[in-house]
């Protein structure tokens, strides 16, 4: 599949040129305050509480009371709170747009963007209000008030903004190939206490257990300034139990992830000095706060993510259509050319 010639990359701030890019194709996965694999919340109880960024799920997103912001270094996808191959039911407040392949249900909720869906506009709530435009695939249901303040288009053809799948190839790739690296950073148990030291330059690599964490109630990381640190946590589950935090040497939220590639379960209270990659598993949030992206089979609970972007730098996976932009992992929507 050949792609257009030589064009300008901006991310963050990061200009650089890469062959075979347009800017409106160039997009930070790490963008995202939540991925899933599976649904965000549940038909029974919604997923709640504050998500800084925009989410994406290839299954359907149940969002009740709500908070969530909106993607920006996405294209022409920026300025989406929520990007759904199925359905979307919100409580709450959307400051973007939503995108979601099937219907969207708006429950006592308002919407700062547009709204596009290959379904119907509902509601069994309360209603809402949609500041922008919605564009639909079926039509608008009639009864409980959802105003759309631009102009409603009904019976159109639907296609998504963006590729949901690839965003779930990139995550899937980095994970193996982050749980495949080798340690080169060290990790000390005493008691409760972990620690986790690392001194290389650029990235670092280290390995610890599901029992270990869970089993921590105090995390120190030492890192070179501008350091990247990868903690490859094994086994099938895993918990963030309410851990008291200590970043020195120019260790940083931003630059931290912690990677679980053979993870079921994964539950998190308190903080999260970092970003989450659990891929397959059932993330589970009680009153959880995750400094960067978490991304997950499923996200359940109440708590919040995105307000620190992982801006680490990490392998692009050879697998996806991934460039490198400055500092950051981008994610290259295909387009063919004639």
């Amino acid at each position: 599949m050949r792609m257009n010639g030589l064009s300008r990359c901006v991310v963050a701030g990061v200009c650089a040129s890469v062959a075979g890019t347009a800017c409106a194709d160039v997009v930070n996965p790490w963008g995202l305050s939540a991925y899933t694999s599976g649904n965000i919340g549940r038909t029974s109880a919604g997923f709640s509480g504050q998500l800084y960024t925009g989410a994406m799920t290839a299954g359907s997103a149940y969002l009740q009371s709500i908070s969530i912001g909106s993607v920006s270094n996405f294209g022409a996808a920026s300025g989406t709170s929520v990007f759904a191959q199925y359905q979307v039911t919100l409580s709450g407040s959307a400051s973007g747009s939503i995108d979601a392949g099937s219907d969207v249900f708006i429950n006592g909720a308002s919407v700062g963007g547009n709204v596009t869906a290959g379904g119907s506009l509902k509601t069994n709530g309360s209603g809402g209000s949609i500041s922008g435009n919605a564009t639909l695939g079926g039509t608008k249901q009639t009864g409980y008030a959802v105003s759309v303040g631009g102009t409603v288009l009904q019976n159109q053809s639907y296609a998504a903004s963006s590729s949901i799948a690839e965003y779930g190839a990139y995550f899937q790739a980095m994970s193996s190939q982050a749980a495949a690296a080798t340690s080169n950073a060290s990790a000390s148990m005493s008691g409760t206490n972990l620690s986790i030291t690392a001194t290389n330059s650029g990235t670092n690599f280290v390995s610890i257990s599901g029992s270990q964490l869970s089993a921590a109630r105090n995390i120190a990381i030492s890192a070179n300034q501008n350091a990247t640190v990868v903690v490859n946590v094994t086994g099938n589950s895993a918990a963030f139990s309410n851990i008291g935090w200590s970043l020195t040497n120019g260790a940083s939220a931003a630059r931290t992830i912690f990677v679980f590639d053979s993870a079921y379960d994964v539950t998190i209270a308190g903080a999260v000095q970092g970003s989450v990659l659990a891929r397959s598993a059932l993330v589970t949030m009680n009153s959880g706060s995750v400094a960067g992206t978490v991304v997950g089979m499923g996200l359940v609970g109440q708590g919040s993510a995105g307000l620190s972007q992982f801006t680490g730098m990490v392998p692009a996976p050879g697998p996806v259509a991934l460039v490198a932009c400055g500092s950051l992992v981008v994610l290259r929507r295909r387009r063919s050319v004639d």
